[in-house]
């Protein structure tokens, strides 16, 4: 494959640099460009379509674990919550509720490990007068 590679090179840079060929390498040229752009809009898409659907997940995780939580299913709601840590492991509310199941299924030191990651990762002090509360009880 790369030996074909260069055997195209050999026999294209000569072609492009002669006097005779400057509208064909114009032409070569914007064939390049619009390639380039088209294939960066088509990665550009897939990362969007992929982040998308992340985002969609996250969210249907999340409420199955606010509702497990909800009704006294802490080891469920845990679970749950630790797989939205694996699609954003910085997600404060994700650590609040792990904090709060762990502390619900009597492991203070592992709730008070994920209450202080709610804290830290909270930018919008949502959790903050909670996360408080709780670790002061723990």
């Amino acid at each position: 494959m790369l030996f074909a590679l260069f055997i195209d090179a050999a026999y294209i840079v000569p072609f492009l640099f002669s006097p005779e060929t400057r509208v064909v390498r114009g032409t070569l040229v914007a064939a390049a460009i619009v390639w380039f752009y088209t294939f960066s809009d088509v990665v550009r898409l897939t990362y969007l379509a992929n982040t998308e659907r992340k985002l969609k997940r996250k969210n249907e995780l999340f409420a199955t674990g606010v509702r497990q939580f909800l009704r006294g299913e802490y080891e469920p709601a845990r679970d749950t919550f630790h797989q939205v840590l694996r699609l954003n492991r910085y997600d404060p509310d994700a650590h609040f509720y792990i904090g709060m199941a762990f502390k619900s299924l009597g492991k203070p030191y592992k709730a008070r490990k994920h209450l202080k990651n709610a804290l830290s990762y909270d930018d919008t002090k949502k959790w903050n007068f909670e996360v408080l509360q709780e670790l002061k009880g723990t």
